[in-house]
């Protein structure tokens, strides 16, 4: 990809193919946008559940620390509850605001001298190839956010496992009869 600079070099640039370039890394982005807002939606919603399960087991484990025929089992379902703590956690960190890309330009990119005061459209057409440029970059970026948000999805979600098998093994620890 070129860089602003090289495009500045260019005899001549292409404003139609700016404006397609342009048209097209924009969708592009719209669309990792619109997958970040669903992880987001995803992981909040993680979020809360996985707080609740670890109150509730929690719960289950004060619950039979007051029974002293069963106290000693207490802390078995007070560890299955870390998972759970764990997994919220993960999760209110990859709904930690980071650098994400966004759509649009900042007037900076528009309100210039040498664009608004042009004559033709040559000025134009290199504003364009510019913006590419800056949307690629916050292409990027958004890409590189999505991907540690899948990442901290997953690694969650596998807290989620270790502390469903905790809470089966608590449950099998308890006495039975």
């Amino acid at each position: 990809m070129l860089t602003n600079d090289e495009i500045r070099a260019l005899a001549k640039v292409n404003l139609n193919v700016c404006k397609a370039a342009l048209d097209q890394t924009e969708k592009r982005l719209a669309d990792i946008l619109d997958v970040r807002k669903a992880s987001d939606s995803k992981q909040t919603s993680l979020f809360s559940a996985f707080i609740g399960f670890a109150m509730a087991v929690c719960g289950i484990g004060a619950a039979l620390a007051q029974k002293p025929e069963y106290a000693t089992y207490s802390g078995v379902f007070f560890l299955a509850s870390v998972p759970f703590g764990v997994g919220a956690l993960i999760f209110l960190i990859g709904l930690w605001p980071t650098q994400s890309a966004y759509l649009g330009s900042h007037p900076d990119d528009w309100l210039q001298r040498e664009l608004i005061g042009a004559v033709d459209d040559s000025p134009l057409a290199v504003m364009y190839a510019d913006l590419v440029i800056n949307v690629a970059n916050r292409l990027n970026v958004a890409s590189q956010d999505i991907s540690h948000k899948h990442q901290l999805t997953m690694a969650g979600m596998v807290c989620g496992i270790f502390g469903m098998v905790g809470f089966a093994a608590a449950l099998l620890a308890l006495p039975r009869g």
